[in-house]
């Protein structure tokens, strides 16, 4: 795995061009805040196809790319592996590439560095240090192999979405507008541990850390356990939860 560390880890970004490709709106959004006034430009789509659209324009100007490898039916990997494939036309085969996911499994891991992947990033992460990860990817120095290679690395299929929507424990009382929560807050059995507690969203102040998951109605990770609850995060959870979030709960800690 890519260390965040080290003497490119403040590299200056302000010359890079990025494109975000996410199909989570809250991980886009998180990168995007971790890089808009640090980059020359920052683009975002939801889907490997859609990102495939951008790179065939002549004038798309990305230097860097930052994907989530757990996305249907395309994931991230294997956008890196065209790029190194050099599948897609103009498109530079050294193309700075970054994984920034909540799911780091091993398999997904292994193959991004058989892929040279620049970096990769796993949630939760601040807004700072993700900067840093990225900065640290784009100065990472590496050696382009042979077509073949990138070809024959073992593709990593990402896992099926869940079939039935997570049922959620939010009552009835703290829905939006519409009747219904844009979130699903799946509640926890067992003893609360200690320093945790409950916090309507619009009294969740920076600095606090999430406690448990946040997940939307389908079950999609929206926030991990143990983000840190910084003001851009803060903001897009009141944007997303809309006339609710003065209702709508979440697990916190000091």
């Amino acid at each position: 795995m890519i260390a965040a560390h080290g003497p490119h880890a403040d590299v200056n970004l302000s010359r890079v061009g990025f494109l975000i490709v996410d199909d989570k709106p809250m991980s886009r959004e998180m990168a995007h805040t971790a890089l808009i006034g640090r980059a020359r430009k920052v683009r975002q789509t939801m889907s490997v196809e859609k990102a495939a659209e951008i790179l065939a324009q002549p004038d798309t100007d990305v230097e860097c790319i930052v994907a989530d490898w757990d996305m249907l039916p395309v994931g991230g990997l294997e956008l890196l592996r065209m790029i190194r494939c050099r599948a897609l036309p103009n498109v530079d085969p050294r193309t700075n590439f970054v994984i920034f996911t909540a799911r780091a499994e091993e398999a997904a891991v292994k193959c991004a560095v058989e892929l040279d992947v620049n970096g990769f990033a796993a949630a939760p992460l601040s807004l700072d240090k993700l900067a840093r990860t990225i900065g640290a990817a784009v100065a990472r120095t590496w050696n382009l192999q042979d077509i073949g290679h990138y070809a024959s690395v073992p593709c990593v299929v990402p896992p099926p979405a869940p079939s039935q929507p997570i049922v959620s424990h939010t009552p009835a009382t703290m829905a939006g507008a519409s009747g219904r929560s844009p979130f699903g807050h799946v509640q926890a059995h067992g003893r609360r541990p200690a320093g945790v507690r409950m916090c309507g969203l619009n009294d969740v102040q920076p600095g606090l850390i999430l406690a448990r998951d946040i997940r939307d109605v389908h079950g999609t990770l929206l926030l991990r356990t143990g983000t840190a609850l910084e003001a851009p995060i803060i903001d897009r959870l009141r944007k997303a939860a809309g006339a609710g979030a003065g209702r709508y709960q979440v697990w916190v800690r000091t």
